[in-house]
């Protein structure tokens, strides 16, 4: 892995960028929320459900964008579900599943569990994979472990993926082992990369947020 502080980058053209490699936008939205006793894909924190603000975010950034769900989700947008072949495999199969499907794209990856991130957070992870041709993700401070769920995966890591999973199933150690670009944050400027998976984070960011409960429930209807 290297290191890469958050020191400003040459501007650069993403729509540049983009004619030379294809980028598709992969949302995890699959996981079944057990945790949370709802589904985290349509929980409403900023007017529409998560899925599609996480595909939004995306969107400017890639030529392409898919939904990783389940079949029973009901998400009829550009839905990737799961081959059979990757089932059961938490947010591997969503990966495992895209790279059958666009064996020669990078992914840019965000999970559902993410309602702090930015565009700004989107457009660096990119820009520093793409400038040094490698897979690129943040790595969690008060851990330092890789965040492979807010992550940039380079085609040529992506091609050896399929034979790391049939010993490993961590996106994580995948990360590490393989030539990650590392993006270092300062604590107090990490806040993007708090997950909400279960309903005690929900409270606690709705607190810090202060979302009124009409503001942040979970949408049942088909959007």
């Amino acid at each position: 892995m290297h290191s890469a502080g958050f020191n400003p980058f040459k501007k650069k053209s993403l729509t540049k960028m983009h004619r030379k490699t294809k980028i598709i936008g992969i949302v995890l939205a699959g996981g079944e929320s057990h945790r949370m006793k709802s589904d985290k894909a349509f929980i409403d924190y900023h007017g529409k459900p998560q899925y599609q603000f996480a595909s939004d975010l995306l969107a400017p950034f890639c030529e392409e964008i898919r939904i990783s769900c389940r079949i029973e989700q009901a998400i009829d947008v550009n839905p990737l579900h799961d081959d059979p072949c990757f089932l059961h495999q938490g947010p591997l199969s969503g990966l495992l599943t895209a790279i059958k499907n666009y064996p020669k794209t990078h992914l840019l990856v965000l999970g559902c569990d993410y309602p702090l991130v930015e565009s700004q957070h989107i457009e660096r992870l990119l820009k520093i994979g793409i400038s040094k041709n490698t897979s690129a993700a943040f790595r969690q401070p008060k851990t330092g472990f890789l965040e492979p769920l807010i992550a940039f995966y380079h085609n040529s890591d992506l091609k050896t993926l399929n034979n790391f999973s049939q010993s490993d199933g961590s996106l994580r150690r995948f990360l590490e082992y393989r030539n990650t670009i590392v993006l270092d944050l300062e604590e107090t400027k990490a806040d993007f990369l708090q997950g909400v998976d279960d309903e005690a984070s929900l409270q606690i960011l709705k607190s810090k947020l202060r979302i009124s409960p009409v503001n942040c429930q979970t949408i049942q209807a088909k959007c």
